[in-house]
């Protein structure tokens, strides 16, 4: 009868041994995870010297047909029904430069609306309209056209802009 309770108190003691251990690795584990949540993302208003607004968000890069040079298109979200079918409108490229690893915008600000845009390959491609990440040659230019809303109650101006293919020295009319 003694052998019996000697190995019960064992067993007893390593079960309580075992749920003191499980304890201690749940709270290191949660206090672990409330304390790192994984590399800290930058917010938008900070990529590239820029002070945007908190509802403007950043599409998926893309690669500038023929360089190393990305893209992305910074979009802001409108209200759906108003808007006429589209659920985001982009204003501003951002060009980010994987051998310098810096990024610049295409405009100055965020106020405009890029309708459409593409970028023009030599040689061209052998499809008609063949823009964006399928055009088959180097990019040599962007080609855009851009809506900027007027002021003091006019309706909005389009007009085409043109850049180098590497997001620099944007022209406009006018």
């Amino acid at each position: 009868m003694h052998r019996i309770r000697l190995v019960f108190d064992w067993i007893t003691r390593f079960a309580a041994l075992a749920v003191l251990l499980a304890c201690i690795a749940i709270f290191v584990l949660v206090v672990w995870n409330l304390s790192w949540s994984g590399p800290q993302r930058k917010p938008v208003e900070q990529i590239a010297g820029a002070q945007l607004d908190k509802a403007l968000h950043l599409s998926s890069f893309q690669q500038v047909p023929g360089d190393a040079m990305l893209y992305t298109t910074l979009s802001w979200a409108v209200n759906y029904a108003l808007s006429s079918g589209r659920a985001q409108e982009e204003c501003n490229l951002l060009f980010f430069d994987t051998a310098s690893k810096k990024g610049h915008w295409l405009f100055n600000g965020n106020d405009q609306v890029i309708r459409s845009m593409g970028f023009l390959t030599d040689p061209p491609s052998n499809r008609d309209r063949d823009f964006g990440p399928a055009a088959t040659g180097k990019a040599v230019a962007l080609l855009l056209e851009v809506e900027q809303p007027a002021k003091d109650g006019r309706p909005a101006q389009r007009h085409l802009a043109i850049a180098g293919a590497d997001g620099r020295q944007v022209t406009t009319p006018g």
